[in-house]
């Protein structure tokens, strides 16, 4: 027999991985390095391996094996909880006029890439929503440069 319990990990383990989020601030919106709401500090961090679950779901995937399923389990997170909340803050949180925030955008775009696995294109869709943020910047600010294509 054989069991699917594979299948149903990311699903189990999104609870804790979103509320994780709620401390994550990569487009360092928060001035102060050491400001805190609720009962942590603010995690600033484009990296994904900061946050706490991540080192040990790695750890976790390393000891399977590359021939277990749960090898795909990190990435699979990643794409469910991570990459919708990174959509999210590009499109209501990015300043593309900030070069700061622009340069931690661009930061963790990168850090997403790396867990781009299959051809569902989710990659994509934080693509589509920093291209979104970047055309309605444009429109806003340099109304007479950009003309929209139609």
């Amino acid at each position: 027999r054989q069991a699917f319990v594979h299948l149903s990990l990311p699903e189990v383990f999104s609870f804790f991985v979103e509320h994780s989020t709620f401390w994550w601030d990569p487009l360092s919106l928060v001035t102060d390095d050491g400001a805190s709401w609720g009962p942590r500090k603010a995690m600033t961090s484009t990296q994904l391996e900061a946050f706490d679950w991540f080192e040990e779901m790695a750890s976790f995937t390393e000891l399977m094996g590359d021939d277990d399923p749960d090898t795909e389990l990190v990435p699979k997170i990643v794409q469910k909880c991570i990459f919708p909340e990174v959509a999210r803050r590009l499109r209501s949180c990015w300043d593309p006029t900030s070069g700061r925030q622009t340069r931690r955008a661009a930061a963790l775009l990168d850090e997403c890439l790396l867990f781009e696995v299959g051809e569902d294109g989710a990659f994509n869709e934080l693509l589509l929503a920093a291209l979104e943020r970047l055309r309605h910047a444009l429109q806003h600010f340099a109304p007479e440069v950009f003309v929209p294509a139609e």
